[in-house]
């Protein structure tokens, strides 16, 4: 699945809870997500995506909002790119499988919890 502000043109900020986010009816289907065109990841975005194996992060982003992949417990490895200064608390949470997170560039914030 690609994700990006021409697909998904609602607001890409903060989501109070997981059925704001534009693509809660298939959250739990979503086993790959290729992110582009956008600036961070919002908070909330994929919380719940159970499926989610693979997440391509565009060097785009910026900051990783909190709690941004919450109980994704079949995501086993990310890679964090160059253009990423903030990892916000949670963002991993319940991530039970995630045995590799490769940051490329050097993160300015990573809060508690991460």
């Amino acid at each position: 699945m690609v994700l990006n502000k021409t697909t998904y043109p609602s607001k890409w900020t903060d989501w109070n809870n997981t059925k704001e986010v534009p693509w809660y009816s298939v959250i739990t289907n979503i086993k790959t997500i290729e992110l582009k065109n956008v600036s961070h990841i919002g908070t909330n975005a994929f919380n719940g995506a159970s499926s989610l194996k693979e997440i391509i992060i565009p060097s785009s982003v910026t900051t990783i909002e909190q709690s941004a992949f919450i109980g994704c417990s079949k995501l086993d490895d990310v890679i964090i790119p160059a253009g990423v200064s903030v990892i916000e608390s949670h963002v991993f949470k319940d991530c039970i499988n995630l045995e590799n997170v490769n940051i490329v560039g050097s993160i300015s914030e990573i809060e508690p919890y991460a």
